[in-house]
């Protein structure tokens, strides 16, 4: 519980930081209690933060129920079918989404795929 604390006060410090420095931006939305969500910020989160990555998409977390925290962003479908689903985000439009979280190795290679196939389309 107290890596959770630790987890969770890194990521609001990253989103106060970076949230008005990028346009680019990694959504990601989650249920309340998910345990997959618990596991991907357990696993994969403190070594995003501190990647080459959370420079370029710093990484948003959105709680199902909070839709003002994504207000004004066009979306191409519902966020919360899986819980993840992670969003690319480009000056308030999604260009492409991670659904679901299904290990370490498999989220690092999706993120890479995501920033190689988009990296035109960043400004970040």
């Amino acid at each position: 519980m107290r890596h959770f604390f630790k987890v969770s006060a890194l990521l609001l410090i990253l989103i106060v930081n970076f949230a008005t420095v990028h346009a680019a931006e990694l959504l990601m939305f989650e249920h309340q209690g998910c345990i997959a969500c618990k596991q991907f910020k357990a696993e994969v989160l403190p070594g995003y933060l501190a990647s080459d990555f959370a420079k370029k998409l710093p990484i948003r977390s959105i709680v199902y129920g909070d839709k003002a925290a994504y207000k004004g962003i066009e979306l191409k479908g519902s966020p919360f079918y899986f819980s993840p689903t992670f969003i690319l985000v480009e000056n308030g439009k999604e260009l492409a989404r991670i659904r679901g979280y299904a290990g370490k190795k498999r989220f690092w290679e999706a993120v890479k795929n995501l920033h190689a196939n988009h990296k035109d389309q960043l400004k970040s």
